[in-house]
């Protein structure tokens, strides 16, 4: 079912005063403030992070698809290592079901298929003797997916880049320059957009993602945002049997702000649960976009 988004739901927030631009200051408040973090994540090390009784779910590259994306429902897991020869080749997840919304034969087909199409992501590890700040580094670098941490050859945890924000957060969380808009502090990406129209077949919508490396688009009506196609949701369902429909069915409210909005007002929506954050113009057509690795990459920048 569509979800209901009213203009009211969608309108930007701030909960910041917002300094119209930025101190003369602020490149030295930005250098104190990220040399201290670099300071922290120095000093702890990845394992520090990984919960009691964590484990990472693992699926033979031979089984079928099918039950592969249902391991990781029964498992309530949003990831799973991929083993194909003896190796931990990939890693699926349910944006990798985007993949079924286009061809939904490929359930039927042994998990290696997607192996060979490159439709799993890469298996990327960190050491749980690893400094914090190596792990932070590499999701900032890599577009976010999760790091498999590793105690040898023994995968323990999957490490979110939002569990690393969450970690980040409160260390800034009284910082002046939360106050600044990301217009002013430059953060964000406002070129190379796509969104989807809300009348848009998913399917045609899920092949956007999947030739973009997206994992959700702004979805508009008459060119104004409203609302978010996530791929874990398009992916779940494909997963569960094949889609069809448009994309309306299956758009989320999702997090919207304004370039004027205060760079502390977007991480809040973010630690609400999105992976993105779409800025949109007072028409709100969307001209930008704010991922966990844009506020990774400018807290450790020059760390």
């Amino acid at each position: 079912m569509a979800t209901e988004t009213s203009e009211d739901a969608m309108e930007v927030e701030a909960h910041y005063s917002v300094p119209t631009s930025p101190a003369p200051h602020i490149d030295a408040l930005l250098v104190t403030a990220r040399s201290q973090l670099h300071q922290y994540l120095s000093s702890h090390a990845v394992h520090e992070l990984v919960p009691a009784h964590s484990r990472v779910l693992i699926v033979d590259a031979n089984i079928c698809t099918q039950h592969a994306f249902r391991a990781l429902g029964e498992n309530d897991v949003r990831a799973a290592a991929v083993l194909h020869n003896g190796s931990l080749c990939g890693m699926l997840t349910l944006t990798s079901a985007l993949h079924v919304a286009c061809d939904s034969q490929l359930l039927s087909r042994p998990l290696y298929t997607f192996v060979q199409q490159s439709a799993v992501q890469p298996f990327i590890s960190v050491s749980a003797d690893a400094a914090q700040l190596h792990a932070a580094r590499l999701l900032s670098q890599t577009g976010s997916p999760p790091l498999a941490v590793m105690h040898g050859s023994e995968a323990l945890h999957w490490l979110f880049a939002e569990r690393l924000l969450a970690l980040l957060e409160p260390r800034f969380r009284d910082a002046p320059f939360l106050r600044y808009s990301i217009g002013s502090l430059q953060l964000g990406r406002y070129t190379d957009l796509v969104t989807a129209d809300m009348r848009m077949r998913v399917e045609d919508a899920a092949r956007v993602m999947i030739s973009r490396g997206l994992d959700s688009l702004p979805v508009t009506a008459g060119g104004r945002v409203v609302g978010v196609l996530d791929g874990e949701v398009v992916g779940a369902a494909a997963a569960a049997g094949g889609i069809g429909g448009e994309v309306c069915a299956f758009m989320q409210q999702g997090a919207v702000c304004a370039r004027e909005e205060a760079l502390g007002s977007v991480i809040g929506k973010l630690r609400d649960g999105w992976r993105r954050v779409f800025v949109a113009d007072e028409q709100r057509v969307v001209i930008g976009v704010i991922g966990l690795g844009h506020l990774l990459r400018f807290f450790l920048s020059a760390a």
